[in-house]
């Protein structure tokens, strides 16, 4: 968060100076004439059509924020993006499901992939490498006791670029606030965060996320509560990306074992992942990973991977083999 936040801080404060001093001179300017103002609305968002089901707040690898409903029993979808990017694009359709992965593995009549934990987490892959991630949808505020602690997480994000960019970390978040740390365990390191800020609950299942300094919105929050079975998704529209995490507790070999479906921001073919103990084969080919490493509740292939596994049937991580070609991975246990 740090590496692509706050490297912008300086042009966003030089920025901010110059509008309020071209403000103040065009206030001097014309101040023997004043004229209404008239101000536009920010446009509506889309409205997603209803085709029953459970609707999920969902960030993409893009940075997009989207609404996204599915129904397995009419074999139903819809969507609308909501901020970002592709703000305003909508559609529905039909799911078909896809022999030789799991029950809760559908395409699209668009050709995109979804991969279900019905009603707690949705993983979808489009047909252009576009990964988008997310978790039913509330009516109520969140209850503060049930989302605070640490959480790991790992993030994918396009710089201004549209390079590719990859980071891991801890956040914790508390009663109105949040803290970063950047490729350490900020639950037993003394070091200060790289990022902190503030939150606020519409209500809505999509909570707003600001940074301390200069206090600006960064993106959205989405909770799934569950325990020690959170799921947390960040949608990230300042820095074009997301995040997704989930509570540290330890991580112990042999209790992620099965098979994992398992999509990325490559635009791969949805393709399977088997994981036996600390050895996994399939889609990231075949390799050991160490459990709690670099800290508790992360794994890595000692290379080129960093994750995590969740107590529910989530993983998700980055592959870092080569700057510039980084990738996010993620999966859901049959």
């Amino acid at each position: 968060m740090k590496s692509s936040l706050r490297k912008r801080i300086p042009a966003i404060c030089l920025m901010a100076t110059i509008l309020l001093l071209t403000v103040s001179m065009m206030q001097v300017g014309c101040s023997k004439k004043k004229k209404d103002k008239f101000w536009l609305p920010p446009p509506a968002p889309p409205e997603r059509p209803d085709v029953g089901g459970t609707v999920y707040n969902a960030a993409a690898a893009v940075g997009d924020l989207l609404s996204y409903q599915i129904n397995t029993g009419t074999l139903e979808y819809s969507y609308a993006v909501l901020k970002g990017k592709n703000f305003g694009d909508y559609g529905n359709g039909t799911l078909t499901a896809l022999g030789g992965f799991g029950p809760n593995v559908y395409s699209t009549s668009g050709n995109d992939t979804i991969a279900l934990l019905p009603d707690k987490f949705a993983l979808i892959g489009t047909v252009d490498g576009l990964l988008i991630a997310g978790v039913p949808e509330v009516s109520t505020p969140y209850n503060a006791s049930q989302i605070e602690g640490y959480y790991n997480y790992v993030q994918y994000d396009i710089e201004g670029t549209d390079t590719p960019g990859v980071e891991w970390g801890t956040i914790r978040i508390d009663q109105g606030t949040w803290q970063a740390w950047e490729y350490i365990d900020g639950a037993s390191v003394p070091d200060p965060p790289d990022a902190a800020g503030s939150w606020i609950d519409k209500g809505n299942g999509i909570v707003d996320i600001y940074f301390s300094f200069p206090y600006i919105k960064i993106g959205y929050m989405m909770v799934y509560t569950s325990g020690n079975d959170n799921i947390l998704v960040l949608d990230q529209f300042y820095e074009k990306g997301m995040l997704i995490g989930v509570k540290q507790q330890p991580a112990t070999s042999g209790d992620f074992d099965g098979v994992y479906d398992v999509l990325d921001t490559q635009g791969t073919a949805l393709d399977t992942m088997t994981v036996a103990g600390a050895n996994i084969t399939g889609a990231l080919g075949s390799s050991t990973i160490f459990y709690n490493i670099p800290w508790t509740g992360m794994i890595t292939d000692g290379a080129n991977l960093a994750g995590f596994f969740s107590p529910n049937g989530v993983f998700f991580g980055v592959n870092n083999l080569t700057p510039g070609a980084y990738y996010a991975v993620g999966g859901i246990k049959e």
